[in-house]
C-alpha cells in the first residue's frame, strides 16, 4: 500500500490522455474506466497497469521494511489480532469469566476504534488537522511503533462522515432519488456516534444497582449494627420488619439490573449490526 500511488497522478493523466475523477460511485467508476479504455487502450494499461507495477518493483526495499514494522505494530502495539478490554474494566492478570469479558472488549474495542483509527484518518491527509491535534512525530513514518489517542480528533471525523450525502460526486444529479440522502457512511458513522457516547458517557456515569436500589446502604447499616459480621447482618429471619425491607430493596435491586442488562443486550446487538462500518 502507498500513500499515493502513480496511478493516480497527474502524470497518469497525461499518460492515459483522461483526467481521472477525484471520487464516484462504483457504477460512475465503471462507466468512466470504459470510456477511459476505449479512447485510448495502450496509454490506459501503461497509466494503470504498467506505472503500478514499475511502483511496486522501486519501493520493493522499503515495502519489505515497513511489513516488518507493520508486524511488529499490529502484534503488540495495536494487538490487531484481538479484542482487548482496559484495565479499568478488567483487571490484567485477574480472572474474568467471557461473560463478563463480551461487553468491556467490545467497547473498548469501540472506542480504540474512534479515539485511534478515526483520529488518524482524520489527520492522515490534512496538514492543518495534524498541528491542530498536535499529531506528534513519533507517530509518523519510521516512528509509528506507538498508539496515538485523540479522541477530539475521531469525532471530528464521524461528524464529518455523518453529514456524507449523495450527490454529483457520486454521480447522483439532483432529479435521482437518492440526492441529498445520506450514504451508508454517513448513516454507520451516527450509529458509531451514538454508541461510542452511550459507552463513554451513559454506561461510564451508571450508578451501580446496589448503590441505587438501596441495597449497599441496607447492607451498611445492618453490618455496622452486627459489628462488621455480614453473615450475621444477613440473618433477618427473625425480625419481620428487617425481612419487609430486605424483600422491597431486592425487588428494586433486580428491576435496576435487569434493566441494564436488557440496555447493555440492545447496544451489543447494534454494535454487531454496524460492524461493517468499523474500517478505515
Amino acid at each position: 500500500m502507498f500513500r499515493n500511488y502513480w496511478s493516480c497522478s497527474k502524470f497518469a493523466d497525461w499518460v492515459r490522455g483522461t483526467n481521472q475523477p477525484d471520487a464516484l460511485s462504483g457504477k460512475g467508476w465503471q462507466k468512466w474506466n470504459k470510456m477511459a479504455k476505449a479512447a485510448h487502450p495502450f496509454r490506459f494499461w501503461v497509466a494503470g497497469t504498467a506505472l503500478d507495477t514499475l511502483q511496486e518493483i522501486v519501493y520493493w526495499p522499503w515495502n519489505s521494511i515497513n511489513s516488518i514494522r507493520y508486524y511488529f505494530n499490529n502484534r503488540w502495539v495495536s494487538q490487531s489480532h484481538a479484542m482487548v478490554a482496559y484495565p479499568k474494566h478488567v483487571r490484567r492478570g485477574q480472572w474474568c469469566d467471557i461473560t463478563g469479558r463480551m461487553l468491556p472488549c467490545m467497547f473498548d474495542t469501540l472506542q480504540d476504534f474512534v479515539e485511534i483509527e478515526c483520529a488518524v484518518m482524520h489527520v492522515a491527509c490534512d496538514k492543518k488537522a495534524a498541528e491542530k491535534y498536535h499529531r506528534p512525530f513519533w507517530h509518523r513514518g519510521l516512528f509509528r511503533f506507538s498508539t496515538w489517542r485523540c479522541p477530539a480528533a475521531g469525532l471530528d471525523y464521524l461528524n464529518w462522515a455523518s453529514k456524507l450525502v449523495f450527490d454529483e460526486n457520486w454521480g447522483i444529479s439532483p432529479g435521482n432519488k437518492l440526492y441529498g440522502k445520506l450514504t451508508p457512511q454517513a448513516q454507520g458513522a451516527i450509529e458509531i456516534l451514538f454508541l461510542y457516547k452511550w459507552w463513554t458517557e451513559t454506561y461510564a456515569n451508571r450508578v451501580d444497582p446496589m448503590d441505587a436500589s438501596g441495597w449497599s446502604a441496607y447492607c451498611d447499616k445492618e453490618r455496622e449494627k452486627n459489628d462488621g459480621d455480614l453473615l450475621a447482618a444477613l440473618d433477618i429471619s427473625s425480625n419481620a420488619a428487617e425481612r419487609k425491607e430486605s424483600r422491597q430493596l431486592g425487588k428494586i435491586l433486580k428491576k435496576l439490573e435487569a434493566e441494564q442488562e436488557k440496555e447493555d443486550t440492545e447496544m451489543m446487538c447494534r454494535l454487531v449490526k454496524v460492524r461493517h462500518n468499523l474500517w478505515t
